[in-house]
């Protein structure tokens, strides 16, 4: 009986000591898990990387604007018929790299009559002098006053109590200046798309004066502004000017030119 006890003991040690063991879990859990940790936080997910920093639009270039108070009007550069003060102006503004053989080959007499190589460089040097100076004096002052040109004003409006500057000083306006060596746009000015009169004395007047002309509502607009910009336009050298203020007379005939109306930016 005793030693049928010790065989089953010595069996059962037997079987238990060729037995698989248990996996230890503990070391290779943790790894995994330290693993799976380093793996998401050095990758961002999908909706992580989708996120962009939030930005402040830049701001974009100011729109030009005038007052009464920047200048005198009486100090305003006044415009005549001679290119050289509107081509200054232009390259002041514009930035435009300055071809003085062609500028010179349309405009100046001197340059255009010269034939041999050394006549035609002492030209170009002496317009290129001329044409720098004029630059430099518009840079100076960038406020011209136009010469007067013809237009239409509208009928007062009743119902507003204004009259409507925008035929005369819209910016679809574009004058001609200088025998064709230029040409003058407009910039839009708020203060200056209608005039209001003080009271309807000063309409009255304004629309008795105008309705009483050989040619009805016809005036003369001379207006002061400030060169703002420029740019080719069909080739041609076109200044932006915003405009300060404008003074409309009647067109004469044969007689005076009567006072219109006479409009200012504060």
């Amino acid at each position: 009986m005793r030693a049928s006890t010790l065989l089953i003991a010595v069996l059962t040690l037997g079987i238990a000591a060729c037995s698989p063991s248990p996996p230890q879990a503990s070391h290779s859990a943790e790894g995994a898990a330290s693993g799976a940790t380093s793996d998401s936080a050095a990758t961002p997910s999908a909706a992580a990387s989708a996120v962009v920093p939030a930005t402040t639009p830049a701001a974009g270039p100011s729109e030009p604007s005038i007052t009464a108070a920047e200048k005198p009007f009486e100090k305003y550069t006044t415009m005549g018929n001679d290119p050289l003060p509107w081509l200054g102006q232009f390259y002041a503004a514009s930035g435009v790299a300055v071809d003085y053989a062609a500028v010179a080959q349309r405009l100046d007499p001197t340059y255009q009559a010269s034939h041999d190589a050394f006549a035609q460089r002492d030209a170009l040097a002496a317009f290129k002098t001329k044409l720098d100076h004029a630059i430099a004096e518009a840079k100076a002052n960038p406020y011209i006053r136009l010469p007067a040109y013809q237009a239409k004003l509208p009928a007062y409006d009743l119902d507003h109590g204004r009259y409507d500057l925008s035929s005369i000083l819209g910016t679809d306006t574009v004058l001609t200046v200088a025998d064709n060596a230029a040409e003058v746009g407009f910039t839009a000015s708020g203060a200056l798309a209608s005039y209001a009169p003080k009271d309807e004395a000063e309409a009255r007047a304004t629309e008795k004066t105008l309705g009483g002309e050989p040619l009805p509502r016809a005036v003369h607009a001379t207006v002061f502004g400030k060169v703002v910009g420029g740019a080719l336009n069909r080739g041609m050298p076109q200044l932006q000017v915003i405009p300060a203020r404008v003074v409309l007379t009647t067109v004469p005939l044969g007689g005076p030119a009567q006072p219109v109306l006479t409009a200012t930016v504060p």
